[in-house]
């Protein structure tokens, strides 16, 4: 074999390599994920649907995914939780001198029973963010207080909710438009109870405004 021979043949090899590589990228493959029930279908991030297909839809379906989509799918994975948490106002508009309450509940939307601390606020495993009209987040101006929040066994479907007036532990002394969203943890299993859910969760966000009058 002369050089000229050697040289077509490894710019074959080159070129073959690169074809496998690239039918490999495109290629479907299968993937597991498992779905809470009022989760959408998983997108990418430029909104193209990801999911070619799916065995049933239900809480745990699989997908026919390509495998450039399989990193944002394994994100949703490790992101993915047993509960959901969300909040509720009475109304969008309040006036600088009532109160602003605010409720959280947290629900569990899996199909299995949990243990998990609950809402405790005081305690500040129960927290909120507040984005005041000028885009500064809000201070709490009440110390947390140290405590180990009770630990409660929710099954599946049922919920647990409380009601903070967030005008005593925030500052909303300006008129405008608000932010506000909620973040709780579940960390302390101080007795052992199993299966405990250790995690934390962000809840909607809501727009509210508060008014002279």
């Amino acid at each position: 074999m002369n050089k000229r021979e050697a040289h077509i043949l490894q710019i074959c090899f080159i070129c073959g390599f690169l074809l496998v590589a690239i039918a490999l990228v495109q290629s479907p493959i299968e993937v597991s994920y498992s779905k809470p029930a009022n989760e959408a279908i998983p997108t990418s991030s430029v909104g193209q649907a990801i999911s070619v297909g799916s065995q049933d839809g239900g809480p745990h379906s699989t997908y026919i995914l390509n495998r450039q989509y399989l990193p944002f799918v394994c994100k949703l994975q490790r992101q993915s939780s047993p509960f959901s948490l969300a909040i509720s106002l009475p109304k969008e508009r309040f006036s600088l001198d009532e109160p602003v309450p605010v409720t959280v509940r947290l629900t569990n939307i899996s199909v299995n029973s949990f243990y998990v601390n609950e809402l405790d606020f005081l305690d500040g495993f129960l927290r909120f963010e507040i984005i005041s009209p000028q885009g500064t987040v809000l201070p709490r101006i009440s110390p947390v207080l140290p405590g180990i929040p009770k630990v409660i066994l929710l099954e599946s479907g049922q919920s647990i909710e409380t009601t903070i007036d967030i005008s005593h532990y925030f500052e909303l002394t300006e008129t405008g438009q608000y932010c506000l969203k909620a973040i709780f943890q579940s960390r302390i299993n101080y007795k052992g109870y199993e299966p405990f859910w250790e995690g934390a969760l962000e809840s909607n966000s809501l727009i509210f405004s508060l008014a002279d009058c």
